[in-house]
């Protein structure tokens, strides 16, 4: 099996970051915490934060993969910034936005 690992996606630009999987699951408990731990790294693509709203959540409990979308306000604009929780983050990310497609389609 592959190991978990904690990605950022900012700008079409997917990072492993330094953090350990176990911290990624103790601050998924407080997103706006989880946020604030790669702050510093997302703010390298799109300058000063104002604002951060957690904009959506996807867990995979089969996979035990996770995506956390926020709506990030910076000196850019409102940016959508993603930290995903898995051992293959691509295919994690798909998943995530067929189900943010079901559920869009499912509402009208």
């Amino acid at each position: 099996m592959s190991k978990h690992r904690v990605y950022v996606y900012v700008m079409d630009i997917l990072k492993n970051i330094n953090m350990r999987p176990e911290d990624f699951l103790e601050y998924s408990e407080d997103p706006i915490k989880l946020f604030n731990e790669v702050k510093d790294y997302v703010k390298e693509f799109i300058g000063n934060v104002y604002s951060v709203k957690v904009h959506k959540i996807f867990l995979d409990h089969r996979m035990l993969d996770g995506v956390i979308e926020y709506i990030v306000t910076s000196s850019l604009g409102s940016i959508s910034v993603k930290i995903i929780y898995s051992s293959n983050p691509t295919k994690t990310l798909m998943k995530y936005y067929i189900e943010e497609e079901t559920s869009k389609n499912t509402k009208q």
